[in-house]
């Protein structure tokens, strides 16, 4: 007896062809490329990933802790001397190329699976299938897989993040937990920025799950009290997570470079945030003045060797930190504003950066976006983001949710992607168009989840619909 029917046969035929020519297509990345690709930053990965597990610069340094364990167990390149700093150029990693690219091809079709399953016809299963995988064959996030920096891993891992939380709403399992918990751990650990937003969703989860036990009846607070548990439980780790981030960064001081170049590119130029600083105890000198729109690491890393800010540096070991962060909040004009004008002047300008095919090699041409069009851009994305509020609050007060609760996955992504990328903004001003890519990640993939989801389901009562007037 045939255990397929012949409809059967021809969709597995069409997956099996879609996974293929993904598979393919990532591979296709790799023809001609000679290795790996060495940035000016991946020699800090190849170095401390070297260190025993037993050594406490291996916990606390200048990468978080996880990206440094993966560069152990895929890094194979023996990079050399601290001294060495040549950057792109390719050299011979072939487990570091291969491992990345095929860490994320397998997290993307673990995304592939968990999107069709939330789907109700036939035509939307393939879509919300196929839509995860061509995603991943992008420029966007296939072209990292080639370079030695963190972000080809922070993307799997956000991937396989985004799909156990659809199977948890599908399923209600807590187990899904679980494991949401130990990638949760993993991601947090491998970039700074991936445990702030850990705490942005734990504050989501608390403030949407208290607020469901206020609405519901009786009988609807105790079974929501129920899965209350091992929600309040998730945030608690979460929570634990950015605590070993924040310890661990503190450790590694890697939160003083971005501080320096936030000093030198933001602080200094305006005089009125100097006298800020100054009233916060900064030590203002004609030293530090000098370093007025100077990186951290220029003229041989003088904010680190200069003898005359010795002050300097003791004042911002002890009080810099804290004082920024009470400087974003005082002055919420700027902080709110400074990333929509600086995305107008500047971010579509460095997309080429980002998007090109290798990342060793710049665009032929370079890419000048006319102002209309960086303006148009920037209204088109805050539109869509209040579309997306918006949906969120009618979907929620409907309680359409209820009936759908992955729903929930894309709309949480979009909504943090706005403050997940002000952290970058603010965190460091160096290569903010790379810092922020998981928050452009984010936003595109639950923007085009939501709103397939949305098609998906309005083609399914459509054709319920017609169903029953035929009958």
């Amino acid at each position: 007896m045939n255990r397929f029917s012949l409809n059967e046969k021809r969709n597995l035929l069409l997956y099996g062809a879609i996974y293929v020519g993904i598979f393919l297509g990532h591979l296709f990345y790799t023809v001609g490329v000679d290795g790996i690709c060495i940035l000016s930053d991946s020699g800090v990965y190849y170095v401390f990933s070297r260190l025993p597990l037993t050594d406490s610069q291996f916990w606390g340094s200048a990468r978080p802790p996880v990206i440094l364990f993966f560069y152990k167990l895929f890094g194979g390149y023996d990079y050399g001397s601290w001294d060495w700093t040549w950057s792109n150029i390719y050299v011979d990693d072939a487990t570091l190329l291969y491992g990345q690219t095929f860490v994320s091809i397998a997290a993307f079709s673990f995304l592939a699976v968990a999107c069709a399953k939330t789907a109700r016809t036939s035509k939307g299963r393939l879509i919300l299938f196929a839509f995860p995988l061509l995603f991943s064959l992008t420029p966007l996030v296939a072209k990292w897989n080639l370079v030695a920096l963190s972000e080809s891993f922070t993307f799997s891992l956000f991937a396989v993040f985004v799909a156990l939380w659809i199977f948890y709403f599908l399923t209600k399992r807590p187990s899904w937990l679980v494991g949401i918990a130990i990638v949760a751990l993993l991601w947090g650990g491998v970039r700074d920025t991936n445990a702030y937003l850990l705490i942005m969703i734990a504050g989501v989860i608390m403030i949407v799950t208290i607020a469901g036990v206020l609405r519901k009846n009786e009988v609807g607070r105790r079974a929501t009290r129920v899965s209350l548990v091992p929600l309040t439980a998730l945030c608690i780790w979460f929570g634990g997570v950015f605590a070993l981030s924040n310890f661990s960064s503190e450790r590694g001081d890697r939160w003083v470079f971005p501080f320096y170049n936030s000093v030198g590119q933001r602080i200094l130029p305006v005089p009125e945030y100097v006298s800020y600083f100054a009233d916060h105890g900064m030590p203002i000198s004609p030293a530090l003045l000098e370093r007025t729109g100077k990186w951290a690491s220029d003229d041989d890393s003088a904010f680190y060797s200069d003898p005359r800010l010795e002050e300097f540096r003791v004042w911002t070991a002890n009080h810099g930190k804290m004082t920024y962060i009470k400087f974003l909040m005082s002055h919420l004009v700027y902080s709110v504003t400074a990333p929509g004008l600086d995305f107008q002047k500047n971010f579509l300008n460095e997309v080429a950066y980002v998007v090109y095919f290798h990342p060793a090699i710049p665009p032929p041409i370079p890419l000048v976006m006319p102002p209309r069009l960086s303006v148009a851009m920037l209204y088109l994305l805050l539109v869509s983001y209040g579309v997306t509020a918006l949906l969120t609050f009618i979907l929620y007060w409907r309680r359409w949710l209820h009936e759908s609760p992955y729903l929930a996955v894309p709309l949480v992504m979009v909504l943090l992607s706005v403050p997940h990328a002000w952290l970058a903004y603010h965190g460091d001003p160096m290569e903010i168009v790379r810092h922020s890519l998981t928050a452009v990640i984010q936003f595109l993939l639950g923007f085009v989840l939501l709103w397939l989801n949305i098609m998906d389901a309005k083609t399914h009562r459509h054709s319920i619909r017609q169903a029953e007037q035929d009958t």
